[in-house]
C-alpha cells in the first residue's frame, strides 16, 4: 500500500471508531496525513503499516490529532515542535486512555496489557514534560483498577 493509502485506511477506521464513541471526527484526511508524515522529536518505532493494522491505534491518531486541533494547534509539518511538546505527551495520554478504555470493554486484555507496559516506560522517558507524570501514573493506576475488577 502507498503512504496515502494507509493514511486513508486509518482516517477511516480512527473515524468510524471515534463516531460510534459519540465523538465528532474533526480531523480531515489531509490534517491526519501531514501529523502521520511530520518529523517528530522521538524516533518513531512504529510504521504506518501497524498502525493501519490496529484498530485501536487507528482510533488513537485520529482522536491525537483532534484533540491537538481542540488545544487550538494547528496540524502543520511542525507540529511536534519543542514548544509544542507539552501538548504532544497531553493528547498522546488522552487519546490513549480512550483507546484503551475501547480495548478493555472489546475485552482484548493483552492490548491493555501491552498499553500499560507502554505507560510505565513513559517513566522513564526524559522528554516526558515533568508536569505529566502525574497524569501517567494516574492511567497506570486506573489500568490496575480494571485488570483487578476484570479477574
Amino acid at each position: 500500500m502507498s503512504t496515502l493509502e494507509l493514511v486513508e485506511k486509518i482516517y477511516k477506521v480512527g473515524c468510524e471508531l471515534a463516531s460510534k464513541l459519540g465523538f465528532k471526527c474533526n480531523v480531515t484526511l489531509e490534517e491526519l496525513h501531514t501529523y502521520l508524515s511530520a518529523p517528530t522529536y522521538e524516533e518513531d518505532r512504529i510504521t504506518l503499516e501497524e498502525i493501519s493494522s490496529n484498530r485501536y491505534l487507528c482510533l488513537h491518531e485520529v482522536l491525537e490529532c483532534s484533540i491537538l486541533k481542540s488545544y487550538g494547534l494547528k496540524i502543520t509539518e511542525k507540529i511536534f515542535s519543542e514548544k509544542n511538546i507539552s501538548l504532544i505527551y497531553k493528547a498522546h495520554l488522552e487519546a490513549m486512555k480512550l483507546e484503551i478504555f475501547v480495548a478493555f470493554n472489546e475485552g482484548d486484555k493483552k492490548w491493555v496489557k501491552k498499553r500499560f507496559e507502554d505507560l510505565r516506560s513513559y517513566l522513564t522517558d526524559p522528554n516526558l514534560p515533568k508536569e505529566l507524570v502525574t497524569h501517567v501514573l494516574e492511567l497506570i493506576s486506573l489500568i490496575e483498577r480494571l485488570m483487578i475488577k476484570n479477574i
